[in-house]
Parts: structure tokens; C-alpha cells; sequence
């Protein structure tokens, strides 16, 4: 996912306009990894600003199915914006 669906230019004005993106190698944290109870690479977590994890998923998504998956996080707008819809399959507008 480093490699291809980070490097989407719609991915990055989502994550980088909308959140505050961290991403951890399990191996070096398996204190998180316990804490959050990570069963599989890659997972998405996303939290609140509170601190209260609001959607996960796990393995790898192309650019267009992340973006539709967070809009399962309650995140329909940013989803939009990118010109996708998250209940048809075609490419962004």
C-alpha cells in the first residue's frame, strides 16, 4: 500500500487534509500491535479526535476502494471530494 494507494494523489490530499497519518512497522511495536489487536498487515485504524478508534480494515486496497472504505468511517465527504462514489464502482469523476 506505501508503494501504490499512498501515492494516489486523491489518497494523499484525503489523509493529509483530513487526518494525521502515522504509519508503524508491527515488528518495531508490538505493544500497539497487542494494544489495538492487529491480527493482520496492512490495518487501517481510524480514530476520533478523542482517541476512540472509530473504523478498521485490513489488507490492501487499491486507491479507490480505500477511499470508499473511509467513507465507512462515517468520512462520506472526503470520499466525495476525491470524485468517487462509494456506492458505484466506476473510476473518480
Amino acid at each position: 500500500m506505501v508503494r501504490e494507494t499512498h501515492q494516489d494523489p486523491a489518497v494523499v490530499q484525503a489523509l493529509n487534509g483530513r487526518f494525521i497519518p502515522i504509519r508503524l512497522e508491527a515488528r518495531g511495536h508490538m505493544d500497539l500491535v497487542q494494544q489495538f489487536q492487529v491480527t493482520s498487515a496492512p490495518t487501517t485504524l481510524l480514530f476520533s479526535p478523542d482517541g476512540q478508534e472509530k473504523h478498521r480494515y485490513d489488507g490492501f486496497m487499491a486507491p479507490k476502494e480505500y477511499l470508499q472504505e473511509l467513507s465507512k468511517g462515517g468520512l462520506e465527504e472526503l470520499v466525495n471530494e476525491a470524485g468517487y462514489s462509494s456506492r458505484d464502482d466506476h473510476a473518480p469523476k
